[in-house]
């Protein structure tokens, strides 16, 4: 069937779109700009982790303010506090923004946002410069631009260096991928929070998984839930070179809890839903029969994939520190085997290599075991879910998913309300 929704760019396209798009970088990094300081009594939001522990996360999607973009040499949106998202998302659109997003099959970088658009009249999604000039007037209207930013920390540097004009990810990249990430040009820099403006906070999206093949043995099965879960609890998220700081430093995961098929029934449904949008429909598989269970391991390697949501050379660094504690656990029973799937097309490749049996396991966001368990029903299981340490922000001060708590936790982010949830005159 033709397919008229979401496209992301190839990698290898990358450059050509933005020229495309009419738009190239302004000088220097938004990062050393210089913005207005917030009233004394604002919240103040620096991606402070909770004690809590959530089960789910949300996509963000924010932009540069204005002043940072004037550092830039780039035109302003004219994004003031009191303005609605509708109002926000018009101001983008008609300034023609270019928005960064991941692989189409990453529910916070790319099918969240893409139905949050959706939720707020842009049903068309995200269209490479070329399509969108190729639409009516009209259709023009029910889109936005969208290109393939590479990795969270890619699309980070894009925006602060005037790539991109709004960067989406989970909640928060500003802070997972960059602000506590050691060596990096970003660490610790709170302008990554003063210089940039949250525009939405999406619905919740359930956690990462780690999924195997269908066909592998239980004992394997067994060897990872358990190496995996004794990882989180070797040191801790701030003590550096630990196995669990080293498992946070990968995708922000600070334990797993086994999990079931149907824990991720919602992602079915989302999947569904964003296939729709490209002219697909997809039918959720019932009584689906699973390959069978291999019964003895011949091989006593388990081989593991990352999907590349950050930096490609140092998740490799981290998988290689990370391989031998994960046998260590195990006794050296097995040995595990990390690599890390390519940065272009790294998502689908990773669930390709595990409904090919080329892999035992690999870390797959919500959105791309959805992917599998519907596209190749019985050849993929989720084995465990991730937990995260919650955002303060959203997980004890302003909590919740209904329209008003989103709005608080946008708000929140911005500096527009204070400690009280009120707003700042």
């Amino acid at each position: 069937m033709k397919k008229t929704g979401l496209l992301v760019a190839n990698g290898i396209m990358f450059a050509a779109m933005l020229a495309s798009c009419g738009r190239t970088a302004g000088t220097g990094n938004a990062i050393d700009a210089k913005v207005d300081a917030l009233p004394e009594n604002a919240y103040v939001y620096r991606g402070q982790q909770s004690e809590q522990v959530v089960m789910y996360y949300s996509s963000i999607m924010y932009t540069l303010r204005d002043q940072a973009r004037e550092y830039l040499g780039k035109e302003k949106f004219g994004i003031q506090a009191g303005d609605t998202e509708d109002e926000m998302l018009k101001k983008l659109h008609d300034a023609k923004a270019v928005w960064g997003i991941m692989s189409p099959t990453s529910s916070a970088g790319t099918v969240y946002p893409t139905y949050y658009l959706y939720q707020h009249g842009y049903t068309l999604g995200f269209k490479t410069r070329q399509e969108y000039d190729a639409l009516s007037d009209a259709d023009k209207e029910k889109a936005m631009i969208g290109i393939e930013q590479g990795t969270y920390p890619d699309g980070i540097d894009s925006l602060m260096t005037g790539t991109i004009d709004v960067t989406c990810g989970f909640m928060d990249t500003r802070y997972g991928s960059a602000y506590v990430q050691s060596g990096t040009k970003y660490e610790k820099r709170e302008e990554l929070f003063t210089n940039t403006y949250t525009i939405a906070v999406t619905d919740p999206i359930m956690n990462d998984t780690v999924s195997v093949r269908a066909s592998l043995s239980d004992k394997k099965r067994e060897a990872i839930s358990k190496a995996f879960k004794a990882a989180t609890k070797d040191g801790d998220i701030n003590t550096e070179g630990t196995a669990a700081w080293t498992l946070y430093m990968i995708y922000s995961h600070t334990g797993y809890v086994d999990a079931k098929d149907s824990d991720y029934d919602s992602a079915k449904e989302m999947y569904k839903w964003s296939e729709a949008q490209k002219g697909n429909n997809v039918t959720i598989p019932t009584n689906v029969t699973y390959d069978s269970k291999d019964t003895t391991d011949t091989e006593k390697k388990i081989k593991i994939q990352l999907v590349p949501s950050n930096d490609a050379s140092e998740l490799e660094n981290r998988a290689k520190a990370l391989a031998p504690k994960l046998s260590s656990y195990v006794n050296n029973e097995y040995t595990f085997e990390i690599t890390v799937a390519p940065s272009t097309g790294g998502y689908e490749l990773t669930t390709q290599s595990l409904v090919a049996g080329q892999i035992d396991a690999g870390f797959l966001p919500a959105a791309s075991y959805a992917s599998a368990f519907i596209s190749n029903p019985g050849k993929v299981d989720v084995l465990l879910s991730a937990s995260r340490a919650g955002y303060k922000v959203q997980a004890e001060d302003f909590p919740g998913f209904t329209e008003e708590a989103k709005i608080l936790q946008r708000k929140a982010m911005n500096g527009e309300i204070d400690a009280n949830g009120k707003d700042i005159a």
